[in-house]
Order: structure tokens, then sequence, then C-alpha cells
């Protein structure tokens, strides 16, 4: 008897389960019906589980129960969680978050993996970028700037683009943006 106890402690983990009411009772019936023990059966199922590949349908529905937007899906290599450390995504070659410059994202919240997720986006080369930064490139983007006007623009702050030539353009909207971008172009 007591060298069972010892192996029982020694050789096995134990766990809780808490399931609902009556699943208790449907384990017993199944795993009666095919001849072993509740805990061989559950083992099992639990074994199977983990011994199989994890396919990206998987990743799919995990990101969408996070609810991190579709858009987002092609640039994620791998995803996962645990209660330990929070949610992590590891992005494919070629992407990067700017919350940090990296390829990795580890949030505690989906909360904060949706907001910094919004800041993943593919490399570019400063080429691309005009000799901007990749926030400043990000939110002329956002405000709907041609790219054609880049080379015009010394910097940007809060609703208010500074071009090189000290004009300096104050708009509460990308709508009044575009109405200014538009009497611009008609001025030439």
């Amino acid at each position: 008897m007591e060298k069972t106890k010892k192996n029982r402690i020694t050789k096995y983990d134990r766990l809780e389960l808490a399931l609902p009411l009556g699943t208790k009772d449907r384990l017993k019936k199944v795993s009666s019906i095919i001849g072993i023990s509740v805990n061989e059966y559950v083992a099992r199922l639990i074994r199977a589980d983990i011994e199989k590949e994890h396919k990206s349908d998987d990743m799919v529905s995990m990101l969408k129960r996070w609810e991190v937007k579709e858009k987002y899906h092609p640039m994620i290599q791998n995803a996962s969680y645990l209660p330990t450390t929070g949610y992590y995504i590891k992005l494919k070659k070629g992407f990067i978050n700017d919350s940090d410059g990296s390829d990795e994202i580890l949030c505690r919240t989906t909360k904060e993996l949706r907001h910094i997720m919004q800041l993943t986006h593919p490399i570019r080369t400063a080429e691309e970028m005009c000799g901007f930064d990749s926030k400043t490139y990000e939110q002329l983007l956002k405000w709907q700037v041609c790219r054609c006007y880049f080379k015009d623009i010394a910097g940007i702050d809060d609703h208010k683009i500074i071009f090189k030539n000290g004009q300096v353009w104050e708009f509460k909207s990308v709508n009044e943006l575009r109405h200014m971008w538009k009497d611009m172009k008609e001025g030439q």
C-alpha cells in the first residue's frame, strides 16, 4: 500500500477538473463501453490532442477570439497564450512592429494586443519612406497624403504639417486636409 502511494506521488501529476454537471456520468458511461477507466479515457484524449499537429486554423480561430483584425493575420507566423507571460505573436519575415521595432509582440491583455497590432506593417526601406521615421510615414498615410508631396514635407506634429519652405498647415480633420491639398494643387 505504501509503495503504491509513493508511486502515485513520484510518477504521476494530479489534476482536478471542474466539469458541467452530468459530464462525469457521461465520461463513466463512454469509458465503460470502451473498457477503460475514466482516468485513462481522459488521459488518452489529452495525449491525442497534445500530439496532433495544431494547424494554422487553430491559430486563426485563436486570433479571431482575441479579436485581431483579419488584415493582420497574413503577417503572423505564430501566436500563443500562456497565463504566466500573456499573449505572444511572432511576425513573419518582412514584417515589423513599431511598438519596440521587433518582429515579436508580447502583451498582458487582448486590448493591448489589438492596439499594438495596429503598429505592425511590412518592413520598408528608407527610400520608400522618403527619409521619414516609420511613425511619421504611417501618420502621413493615415492622413491620406499623396506620396508625391512627401519630398516637400519637413515634419509633422499633432494635426499639423510643416513644409521645407517654412509653411505650416494646421487642420482638424483628414477631410479638411484633403481640401487644403486640392486648393494647393489648383493654385499651382
